[in-house]
């Protein structure tokens, strides 16, 4: 009987954590008081930070718009390529048969 009554206490202790509103109320508390510690920069400083982000942005911008139209162009270069005709011998499995191609040339020489 005795080790009934232990499991029972023990289940009680394991869920003895606050509620769930109460550990929300708790993460607000403490994130507010966060924000209370940190220290804002200057105008001076929130200018510069901003240059310097406002001309990394344009530089990447510049990098990446040239990467682009040089890919373009090569793309473009690719695409207007156009195939060379290669004739390769036509091989017959029938040797007697004569390839169809070699038939039509014969055939339109000797008809005009």
């Amino acid at each position: 009987m005795d080790s009934a009554k232990t499991t029972k206490t023990n289940k009680t202790a394991k869920t003895g954590k606050p509620s769930i509103f109460s550990r929300i109320g708790r993460f607000f508390k403490e994130a507010f008081g966060e924000t209370k510690k940190l220290s804002w920069p200057t105008k001076k400083e929130l200018i510069s930070y901003t240059l310097t982000v406002i001309a990394f942005v344009a530089f990447f911008a510049i990098i990446i718009g040239l990467l682009d139209a040089a890919l373009n162009v090569g793309y473009t270069a690719m695409n207007n390529i156009e195939p060379q005709a290669t004739e390769a011998p036509v091989e017959s499995t029938n040797p007697t048969e004569a390839p169809a191609e070699n038939q039509e040339s014969a055939d339109d020489g000797e008809g005009e």
